[in-house]
């Protein structure tokens, strides 16, 4: 053993000199190192105490949060500092230029020790650089396919004729409109998400802005666009369908030889309420066939329309291993037909939107139906369920279960009455006001892994959790482990939007302004198709950074461009898409809602998302669809012809929105709009088919990047070649917002009695009128919100403004009363080369023009009754011996709120009237005086109070007789004030009415009113 001990002893020596001789390596090495990393030290030292006070830097962007220099690192082999900025550095727009400017700012406090160093940017682990969109990429950034975008879908779900290269032909977009009328089981009530505020709620605004305006936006550039809530408006709803349909609504089955349609399990079946998990998808059936190049294999489906109107319509199909990419489907309405082709490899088993279109009454089966062919030069199955016309009514019930959630800021009680469990009840309004969750159930998703993820007992949050599962449903697989294997539509989304307006409050009267909102993180900062998140980044930025742009240029320089918050908000974190979640401004600021209730800005914000949007997909080569046209004049030629004339917009925002083409679209008395016609050039002549019809006309401009919205609509009527002519001028332009007012410190808001202010078309935004104007009032609840608070009387109700079709109303009555007309735009009219004589009588039509402030310079007014340009367009028209028949509610008031004596004395020269009052009435009738009592009706009623149909005069003038040629031929029946005046001139006629002829409801009592007007220029002198 004494050889194995010393063999022991001698082997810890061993070891133990190995140890020392490694310590001595270890410290020469250190000994080595030291001067190099002592200088290191030295070198970080210093650069953070001359960093110490640079914060000051990022001073004037306090309200993007604190962003500051966390850390500062230095690589003297390469010469390089690093300076790591906190993560609020990102909710900066970067760009290069940004880059290069805080570097040079920081460079300012280094001294001349690291003169020969370059300085780096940092944040959040990345290089500055990184968080540069491609779009703004000046090529100093390297991003390979993490950040592309996904390449254009061959066979979209839809593929409509019209095809846009350079704009989103070939894209899917996913977009909500925020919130909506949701069940709150722990107070037993249908109830909105936000409180209501400034005459609307954030549910129904951002409708405002996406459905009118976004959506078709989108949608003109070639991009099917897809929606967790109804988009139609149209409360009434018809369903067709194998498993029973509405009223005689029908299916017409064509079979051809051997090609036959067989009825097959799985598919919709209609129920007038659907309860907890019902999918109206899974217990119906549909209806296939074998396609076939040389079939005439078909079905039709043809709807009993309870009223005339316009109706979106809805096809759906089931899924089918063998589908088709292209099935043939034609949708013949009261216009014409538009034929689509629908990819029926994906998108199965719910309801996909193919436009929205005018339906006439009952059935018809040539102007009414939805139309399946076989016919197709790929083998496989065409299949084909239910088809709907319509939003419809909401038919999700809800109840109080046994066990329910509380929801922040709810009731404060922990119990449910027992009378109340199991209530189920409806929320007994059209569809389109309802929340995504019910929508989604009515559209055949599957509960669990969409829209009922907290098992029914909290709606609130149930819905938004469902928004971005439906995202990740139309695309594939969804979020939960539970639900992973749940198969979903198959259609390659391309990006997700979240709309809301609730980007903040303040108490001063100063704009909040735009959030964006995104996230990158979950999922190691990857969508599972393994693409960087920050392409969601890239988009909210491009997004983000148009809106501010454009409304610092068209509205208010001073627009302020919040954050970019990287957060985990269930609308931006869920979808598999690039998603961003925008806080367009603060619903709950005055200063803010002073524009989110602009009509005009409500126009250019959506263009701005479009233009985000369309930039972000399609980069640099995309190209932006045009403005509508102008100018538009439809001119009398020989026989049935007629010349219809325009000129294209320019965008001075946009050099690439120029028109390259153009269609017009008409209509014939009673029907609908069709396809259009395509024209190269601003000018079509057309002959009409029939005489002592009415026409009416719109145009569109077009491009590669999309088609524009349409101008106002003018109209035409012609009666044999001897009779007489009028031309109506278009001259009601304006859109506005109601008026604001601040009294003081403590009281201000929407002086509605003033007047209401004027929608662009029909707004159904509107919750109704605002009743607490004190700035001190606090929010105790949504039932008690404060300053602000409105009624809730007009939920639901369509607002009408101005439809910019009043032409038609005007026309129809001249043509009833044997003249034929033509019209003309405003702008058109007051054209110094427009040729307005040779017409029996020129009717202008003012509806609610009022001189109105422009947003970015209040000393400038739009929309002036009696402008320079309008009055010369006048007197051109009684140099020629014209007659003029004007009417409008602020045909007066306009030129005295203004002090414009030149309008006055115009007022006074060739109309022979003067102003005495507005707020004339509110009774909505007038009376014929004892001068004029044999050309008029005895009583003619205009709307005064709400309609559906027709838009409010809430302010007709009082003018009278100025001059011993003018006469008062009116005076409003409620208090005997003067309502209108008929001048005779040394040459020409005029009659003014200070009430819009087109609020005259009864046809008999608006024939009437037009028929005597022309006997008085024909023939009547009334003294």
């Amino acid at each position: 053993m004494y050889w194995y001990k010393n063999l022991r002893n001698a082997g810890y020596i061993l070891l133990l000199l190995c140890a020392v001789w490694m310590v001595a390596v270890d410290v020469q090495a250190q000994n080595s190192d030291e001067p190099s990393a002592r200088m290191q030290r030295k070198l970080e030292n210093e650069l953070r105490k001359q960093l110490k006070n640079s914060d000051v830097i990022f001073s004037h962007l306090k309200h993007l949060g604190k962003i500051k220099a966390d850390s500062a690192g230095i690589d003297i082999e390469n010469k390089i500092i690093r300076i790591h900025l906190s993560p609020a550095f990102t909710h900066l727009p970067v760009r290069q230029q940004l880059i290069d400017e805080i570097a040079g700012q920081y460079a300012k406090y280094i001294d001349e020790q690291f003169e020969d160093y370059t300085l780096h940017l940092y944040s959040r682990g990345a290089k500055a650089e990184t968080f540069i969109p491609p779009f703004f990429n000046s090529g100093k950034a390297v991003y390979g396919t993490a950040r592309a975008v996904a390449a254009k879908c061959k066979y979209p779900v839809v593929q409509r004729q019209s095809l846009f290269p350079k704009g989103l032909s070939g894209r899917h977009i996913a977009l909500w409109q925020s919130h909506g009328l949701y069940y709150e089981a722990k107070l037993d009530r249908w109830e909105w998400q936000r409180a209501g505020l400034f005459q609307t709620v954030e549910d129904l605004l951002t409708m405002s802005f996406a459905i009118p305006y976004l959506v078709p936006m989108l949608e003109n550039a070639g991009a099917n666009v897809f929606i967790p809530r109804e988009r139609d408006v149209q409360p009434r709803e018809v369903i067709i369908d194998g498993n029973g349909s509405t009223g005689n609504s029908e299916i017409i089955v064509v079979n051809d030889g051997s090609n036959r349609w067989q009825l097959a399990k799985g598919g919709f079946a209609a129920k007038d309420t659907l309860f907890d998990n019902e999918n109206p998808f899974a217990k119906g059936s549909h209806y296939t066939v074998q396609s076939a190049r040389a079939t005439n294999a078909r079905l039709f489906y043809v709807p009993d329309i309870a009223e005339s109107g316009n109706y979106s319509v809805y096809v759906s199909w089931a899924q089918h291993a063998d589908a088709i990419e292209d099935v043939d489907c034609t949708v013949s309405h009261a216009g014409g037909a538009d034929h689509f082709g629908l990819n029926q490899k994906m998108a199965a088993g719910t309801w996909i939107y193919l436009g929205t279109y005018y339906f006439n009454k009952g059935k018809d089966f040539y102007g009414g139906r939805i139309e399946i062919s076989a016919q197709n030069s790929t083998k496989g199955t065409v299949s084909i369920d239910a088809v709907r016309f319509g939003g419809g009514m909401g038919n999700v019930a809800r109840s109080a279960g046994d066990t329910v959630v509380q929801r922040l800021l709810s009731a404060k009680s922990d119990t449910v009455p027992p009378l109340y469990k199991k209530n189920w009840q409806l929320s007994g309004k059209p569809r389109y006001m309802e929340a995504a969750r019910y929508y989604l159930q009515y559209a055949g998703m599957p509960d669990t892994a969409v829209y009922s993820h907290n098992k029914g007992m909290d709606d609130y949050r149930d819905d938004i959790t469902a928004r971005g599962e439906w995202v990740n449903y139309l695309t594939g697989a969804v979020h939960p482990a539970d639900s992973l294997q749940t198969k979903g539509l198959g259609i390659p989304v391309d990006l997700s939007f979240a709309f809301h307006t609730d980007a903040g409050v303040t108490q001063c009267d100063s704009v909040v302004g735009t959030l964006a909102i995104y996230s990158s993180g979950r999922n190691n900062g990857s969508f599972t198709d393994g693409t960087s998140k920050l392409k969601s980044r890239d988009l909210a930025d491009i997004v983000q950074t148009q809106i501010v742009d454009d409304v610092c240029m068209l509205y208010n320089k001073k627009w302020t461009r919040r954050a970019m918050w990287d957060k985990l908000y269930s609308e931006a974190w869920r979808p598999n898409t690039p998603a961003m979640l925008l806080e367009l401004l603060s619903h709950q600021n005055m200063a803010d809602m002073r524009y989110g209730l602009l009509p005009q800005f409500r126009f250019d914000v959506s263009r701005a998302i479009y233009k985000g949007i369309v930039r972000y997909l399609e980069g640099s080569d995309a190209i932006v669809q045009p403005l509508p046209p102008t100018h538009l004049a439809i001119e009398r030629k020989e026989g049935k012809t007629v010349r219809i004339t325009w000129k294209p917009a320019s965008d001075p925002l946009e050099p690439s929105a120029e028109a390259a083409s153009y269609k017009v679209y008409i209509r014939k008395e009673n029907k609908g709009f069709g396809s259009g016609i395509l024209c190269d050039e601003p000018v079509l002549e057309l002959e009409l088919d029939e005489w002592q019809t009415c026409y009416d006309v719109k145009v569109t401009a077009v491009n590669d990047g999309g088609e524009s919205f349409a101008t106002e609509t003018l109209s035409v009527a012609l009666l044999p070649a001897n009779c007489p002519a009028v031309l109506i001028v278009n001259a009601f332009t304006r859109t506005s917002a109601p008026p604001f007012f601040t009294a003081d410190s403590t009281a201000a808001g929407i002086a509605w009695w003033n007047e209401h202010g004027v929608p662009a078309g029909i707004d159904y935004g509107m919750t109704g009128f605002q009743y607490d104007f004190d700035r001190r009032s606090a929010w105790l609840d949504d039932d008690s919100p404060g300053f602000g608070a409105s009624h809730a009387d007009m939920e639901g109700k369509p607002v009408r403004g101005n439809t910019f079709d009043f032409a038609a109303t005007h026309g129809k009555a001249f043509r009833n009363a044997g003249y034929s007309f033509v019209s003309v735009s405003r702008d058109a009219f007051e054209n110094r080369h427009f040729d307005a004589s040779g017409y029996k009588a020129v009717d202008i039509i003012f509806g609610e023009e009022r001189g109105t402030s422009s947003y970015k310079q209040p000393e400038c007014k739009q929309f002036r009754v009696f402008s320079d340009g309008m009055i010369d367009a006048i007197e051109r028209v009684i140099k020629a011996e014209g007659n003029i028949l004007v009417s409008g509610a602020y045909i007066g008031t306009d030129g005295v709120e203004n002090r414009d004596e030149k309008a006055i004395a115009f007022a006074k020269k060739s109309l022979g009237f003067a102003w005495r009052t507005n707020h004339a009435d509110n009774r909505g009738e007038v009376k014929p005086t004892a001068e004029a009592a044999s050309l008029f009706p005895a009583l003619i009623s205009y709307n005064a109070g709400y309609r559906s149909d027709c838009y409010t005069v809430e302010s007709p003038d009082a003018i009278e007789p100025d001059g011993e040629k003018s006469v008062r031929i009116f005076r409003y029946a409620g208090n005997s004030r003067s309502a209108g005046v008929a001048f005779t001139g040394k040459k020409h006629k005029a009659v003014t009415l200070g009430f819009p002829i087109e609020t005259v409801i009864d046809k008999e009592q608006l024939n009437g009113l037009v028929k005597g007007c022309m006997v008085f220029f024909e023939e009547e002198q009334m003294q």
